[in-house]
C-alpha cells in the first residue's frame, strides 16, 4: 500500500510476488512520513508547552495519533483510495501508539538535551 504512493495504483496489478525494490521504496516512504509526523508532533508539544509532564505529552501524543489516523485513512484516501481497506480499530490503535511513543521520545530527548546544555 505505501509503495503505491510512489509507484501508483498500477503496482497492485503488476506483481504478486515479493519485490525487494518495492519493499525498499515502501520502507523509505513510510520512514520519511513517520519522521515528518513525529517532527510535527514535537513542534506542537514544544510550542504549546505540553512538555511539562509525561502524562500530558502522552495525552497530546494519543490525540495526535488519533487525528493522524483520521487524516491518513479518511482524507488521504481521496488521493489513494486503497488506504480505505486498512481502516479499523487495530490501525487506529497503532496510530495512537505511534503518537504516544513519539511524544514520550521527544520529551526524553528534549530533557536530555536540556541537561547536557546545563553542564
Amino acid at each position: 500500500m505505501v509503495a503505491a504512493i510512489a509507484f501508483g495504483d498500477a503496482l497492485f496489478v503488476s506483481s504478486s510476488s515479493f519485490d525487494f525494490a518495492m519493499t525498499l521504496v515502501a520502507a523509505v516512504v513510510h520512514l520519511t512520513l513517520s519522521v515528518c509526523f513525529a517532527l510535527m508532533l514535537a513542534l506542537v508539544v514544544a510550542q504549546f508547552k505540553f512538555d511539562s509532564s509525561v502524562p500530558m505529552a502522552s495525552v497530546v501524543g494519543a490525540i495526535f495519533g488519533l487525528l493522524l489516523y483520521v487524516f491518513n485513512f479518511y482524507v488521504v484516501t481521496r488521493a489513494f483510495p486503497w488506504f480505505a481497506y486498512a481502516r479499523g480499530w487495530v490501525t487506529c490503535l497503532l496510530n495512537v501508539a505511534f503518537g504516544v511513543i513519539a511524544a514520550i521520545t521527544y520529551l526524553r530527548l528534549a530533557r536530555q538535551h536540556a541537561a547536557a546544555a546545563e553542564r
